[in-house]
């Protein structure tokens, strides 16, 4: 594990934490829903003039669309987006909610990544697949979990200006086509900004960010998508 501006907490083995992590705190009122409202099938929004905003969603960079009422990338292209001539340039998507007020949450998502590929604007990297954005205040300051890495690592980073890596693991499986579910909590604490990462049920991942550069405070969630044909049958935000 390598860790760099926080505090890697040791998972020794995987634990179970179904019954712990995956409950949430207040009342099911609260909880939000980033498909709601969304159409079944077609574009949630594209940045083919700009960023555009679309229901909860904000896309910077490529196209979101649904799929049987799931979260959709589409199939990942150089690009530029136009949805309607069949580009989408989701080979770097980048999507995050319109409330800017997440601080301490537990997200829970039910995801699926198809393929991974490449394009003459994007080569293969290690860190090509999908990930979510957490305390996200702009492009350059944010928190991002790797869920699934063309590499197989799980990482928790702090981007301030540059990616700061603060854990880094594997999954309790080899990445594959199927669905998976994760729950990623963040929390600020008297030791720093604690993430944690639990995978099907089991906790694989946890950091204590106390370095000056911490993400305190409030802030977007979002999806990057880097090379990655994925789906996203379930995204939920908990406020804790």
């Amino acid at each position: 594990m390598r860790v760099r501006g926080g505090t890697a907490l040791a998972v020794t083995g995987l634990l179970t934490v179904t019954g712990l992590v995956l409950s949430h705190s207040g009342p099911d009122d609260d909880v939000v829903n980033l498909l709601s409202g969304l159409p079944r099938d077609g574009v949630v929004a594209t940045d083919e003039h700009g960023p555009q905003r679309s229901g909860p969603w904000l896309v910077t960079s490529g196209t979101l669309l649904t799929r049987d009422g799931n979260l959709w990338s589409g199939v990942p292209d150089a690009g530029p987006p136009a949805p309607t001539r069949g580009r989408t340039g989701s080979a770097v998507l980048r999507a995050v909610s319109l409330r800017r007020d997440f601080q301490d949450v537990h997200v829970h998502l039910r995801q699926r990544n198809a393929t991974l590929s490449t394009s003459a604007r994007t080569p293969a990297r290690a860190w090509d697949g999908v990930h979510v954005f957490l305390r996200y205040r702009d492009q350059n300051h944010l928190y991002s979990v790797d869920l699934q890495r063309r590499d197989g690592t799980l990482t928790i980073k702090r981007k301030s200006v540059g990616y700061e890596t603060l854990a880094q693991g594997h999954p309790p499986a080899a990445a594959s086509s199927s669905w998976h579910t994760y729950d990623i909590s963040v929390t600020d604490t008297p030791l720093g900004t604690r993430i944690s990462l639990v995978m099907d049920g089991r906790l694989v991942l946890q950091a204590v960010d106390h370095d000056r550069a911490a993400l305190r405070g409030p802030g977007r969630v979002g999806l990057r998508g880097d090379n990655a044909d994925f789906t996203v049958g379930a995204f939920r935000i908990d406020p804790r």
